[in-house]
């Protein structure tokens, strides 16, 4: 009696979807140890405070987790331009949280360091590349049947995303809340998507990245008749 052994590859593709599971929930579970640590509900500005080095910690683990789950990603979706585009700009926005590692300034207004314009710049990465990768996701998976569902589902979060970032902010003490690039709202509906779509990639991660589906048994069976 054999026993079916998983390959290589489809482990590491079932390891890239652990990694998109992990990577927001570590994201949220730092933002609230931190939120009742510091007493204060913020992002950037927790790397300032006495317990700053979780927020480091929760930024690398972030970007890194989710470059490893684009990484997945590629395996599984069609070939093309747009797949190539999404891709790309998926592994733009996984950026944005490794360029949060650098330290935030503590100037008010425009940012004046070095290492407060790179950090600055990862906020404008995980705000805004979502608006653009999660369409392109969309189209490239609408109609493809392993995917089913996700593509309305990613072009209806690209557009609450966009409303949520381009509505005037709502801050509580100082931070957005409900909307406004970088608010809570926005991580949490960027991360919402990233769960499940890592989800389905567990789920496919035992199939071959065919771009042609294979036939079904039953035309199969019609060609050899």
């Amino acid at each position: 009696m054999s026993v079916m052994t998983e390959s290589p590859e489809v482990r590491r593709v079932h390891r890239a979807a652990t990694a998109g599971t992990i990577a927001p929930i570590w994201f949220w579970a730092t933002l609230a140890m931190l939120a009742v640590l510091h007493g204060t509900i913020d992002v950037s500005r927790h790397q300032l405070l006495r317990y700053g080095l979780l927020m480091y910690l929760g930024f690398f683990a972030y970007g890194a987790l989710t470059l490893a789950f684009v990484w997945g990603l590629r395996q599984r979706l069609r070939r093309g331009r747009r797949a190539t585009a999404a891709l790309i700009f998926l592994t733009i926005f996984g950026c944005g949280p490794l360029l949060g590692t650098f330290t935030m300034g503590t100037e008010q207004g425009p940012p004046q360091s070095w290492h407060a314009i790179l950090h600055f710049s990862g906020f404008l990465l995980v705000s805004l590349m979502p608006i653009i990768a999660l369409p392109l996701f969309a189209s490239v998976v609408w109609n493809d049947p392993r995917w089913r569902g996700l593509g309305p589902f990613s072009l209806v979060v690209a557009v609450v995303v966009a409303a949520v970032v381009f509505l005037p902010s709502t801050p509580a003490e100082g931070y957005p809340i409900w909307s406004g690039p970088g608010s809570l709202a926005d991580i949490v509906l960027i991360g919402s998507w990233q769960i499940v779509a890592a989800r389905r990639l567990a789920k496919l991660s035992a199939r071959p990245p065919s771009n042609v589906e294979t036939a079904k048994p039953s035309e199969a069976e019609n060609r050899v008749k």
